[in-house]
């Protein structure tokens, strides 16, 4: 063929792969890739065209392509070769080759990888591709050795080191100190050392000359965070507290020794949103409204060891108490054993308009007739959270926003379960709160299960109640059936009941009230393995776990047993769990 001249498309494939070879060795080069491409366009309405010289033809063309360094058609080509056919080296050759000379040499490793996972060891390019892969590795060892290696902390705008750093906890920002004196100074002059005091996960006692290093780092202190001090750093930090005036713009302070004296530090002067005394702090509960008035911003105050005024005192009257704030949200107060304080069912809470999270423990409301009394929260519109442990409560009124409740060994004192003891008159039963938003409940080692849960159940709609954790004796058994068969039971993905209520003739309630289960727990059943052979036979479509704890007729056959069935069996007792080898139960 002529100079110039172009392709007969009546010409075959192989013919022009010649005349495509012959225009390329002439550095006829734009000739010559008119003629491949008419080759390619030859093989794609000719099927019968060998996939080797589709093969090669794309080889070609992909070199035509890397001459005129168009290097995106060349390396779709060549990945168009590893499509045809894997076991063929030239492709990875080729993607290698582009990616070199595009300077991504990491990629072109990548791709001789690959060659070397799929293409065959005897094949003739297995070693060319080991060769190169070779080759390019030294390369970037040679470019790693000799390139002059760049700090982020300087290289990086400076808005972006903050964004980075502000996602690294404050412990990762002390290690990092060690790493230069550039680091240093930056983290210096950056939040959070400059405007955090703590010592999270400490492995040792925090010596004075850790606190003082940590001390000096602090410009304007935000959060201070006071745990596993000795008796010598909480002296100093105490006097800090004290005096120190930079603290008006504190506003997180968390105490977890015994060292340091709440009732000395003057939390009038600090910006607090959170305070938080941990179970090492023993504080007063004359204290807490105190400190709940003189920090009017506060947002959430935890007390987690509230004692009495007097050192072994075992009892509080504070009847005539009232807890006020208007911006509080979270409110957390532990009142340790044996001690019990005493509280007027109309005035404790009466003051906490914005709460969303309240947790007590160790309250109780013991005078005056049960008929008169009622706690009622439902000024609390936020309240999404309530939970008591330890307390003795009269009948309480929820407000409608609670998502999350829990009850731990509360006497519940309610007219509608004492009136046949006392032989009190009964009152017009109440209006009880519909709580359509609950997502857990938790009654737990309670002697009694409150009225004023059991009638909202029967009459409110399936709604978001998941988690639902009960306790029974053998005179709640009538509750817990009627409990199963209300609306709430419909949407239960998470149920742990305790107590002997449970029997094998159960599985058939779980099966028909509780549709959505997923996880089911029983401690203490009066059951055998016909609970669950009869539960698994009926192929609940999203039951995955079962757990029982100290059940003690149910063989450990079940456990692989139910393993093929899509369902996962614990059986523990005596706080170790059983696996079964025999199978008895067959379809």
């Amino acid at each position: 063929m002529a100079p110039g001249a172009r392709p007969v498309a009546t010409d075959s494939v192989s013919e022009l792969i010649k005349k495509c070879q012959k225009a390329a060795s002439s550095k006829q080069y734009n000739v010559a890739l008119d003629i491949a491409n008419t080759a390619v366009q030859a093989f794609e309405r000719d099927r019968s065209v060998s996939l080797q010289t589709r093969v090669t033809l794309l080889d070609l063309r992909t070199a035509l392509h890397i001459r005129i360094e168009a290097y995106d058609q060349a390396s779709k080509d060549a990945k168009m070769m590893i499509r045809l056919d894997r076991a063929d080296g030239r492709g990875y050759i080729r993607c290698g080759q582009i990616e070199r000379r595009k300077g991504n040499r990491t990629m072109a490793v990548t791709f001789y990888e690959h060659g070397i996972k799929h293409v065959a060891a005897s094949d003739q390019y297995s070693q060319l591709i080991a060769k190169e892969l070779a080759a390019v590795k030294d390369e970037l060892r040679v470019m790693t050795l000799l390139s002059k290696a760049k700090d982020p902390m300087t290289t990086l705008p400076l808005e972006v080191v903050e964004i980075i750093l502000s996602n690294v906890p404050y412990k990762q920002h002390v290690q990092m100190l060690r790493v230069c004196k550039a680091w240093n100074r930056l983290l210096c002059s950056m939040s959070p050392l400059t405007d955090t005091l703590a010592f999270p996960d400490a492995k040792r006692p925090v010596t004075p000359k850790m606190l003082h290093t940590a001390l000096k780092r602090l410009r304007e202190p935000r959060r201070i965070s006071s745990r596993h001090v000795t008796a010598a750093s909480s002296e100093i930090l105490a006097r800090h507290l004290q005096f120190w005036h930079r603290l008006p713009e504190l506003q997180h302070l968390e105490i977890d020794d015994k060292w340091i004296p709440i009732s000395d530090l003057p939390l009038s002067r600090y910006g607090l949103r959170s305070i938080i005394f941990g179970a090492e702090t023993a504080i007063s509960f004359d204290l807490v409204p105190a400190i709940l008035k003189d920090c009017p911003n506060l947002e959430i105050a935890q007390f987690k060891h509230v004692t009495g005024s007097r050192r072994g005192e075992t009892y509080l009257d504070r009847k005539s108490l009232q807890l006020q704030s208007e911006n509080l949200q979270v409110l957390n107060i532990d009142v340790h054993a044996p001690m019990v304080v005493e509280f007027e069912h109309t005035m404790l809470f009466s003051g906490l308009p914005s709460l969303k999270s309240l947790s007590c423990m160790g309250l109780s409301c013991f005078e005056g007739s049960v008929a008169t009394k009622t706690v009622d929260l439902r000024h609390m519109k936020q309240l999404e959270k309530l939970e008591l442990e330890r307390c003795t409560m009269p009948l309480i009124m929820l407000p409608p926003s609670l998502r999350k409740l829990r009850f731990t060994e509360i006497i519940f004192e309610e007219d509608s379960l004492q009136s046949s003891r006392l032989a009190l008159p009964r009152r017009p039963r109440p209006e009880y709160t519909q709580l359509e938003n609950l997502e857990s409940l938790v009654v737990y080692d309670c002697p009694v299960y409150p009225m004023f849960i059991q009638y909202p159940a029967k009459t409110t709609a399936p709604g978001r109640l998941e988690e639902f954790i009960i306790s029974t004796s053998e005179d709640a058994v009538p509750i817990y059936r009627v409990l199963f068969h209300t609306g709430w039971s419909r949407g239960f993905k998470r149920v742990h009941v305790k107590g002997g209520c449970v029997e094998d003739i159960d599985h058939e309630m779980f099966l028909e009230h509780c549709p959505a289960l997923e996880e089911l727990c029983l401690d203490s059943a009066k059951i055998t393995g016909v609970f669950i052979t009869g539960l698994l036979r009926a192929n609940p479509p999203k039951l995955r776990k079962i757990t029982l704890k100290n059940c003690e007729q149910v063989s450990s056959d079940v456990v692989p047993w139910a393993k093929p069935r899509g369902v996962e069996v614990r059986l523990i007792r005596g706080g170790q769990e059983l696996r079964g080898r025999r199978v008895r139960y067959w379809d």
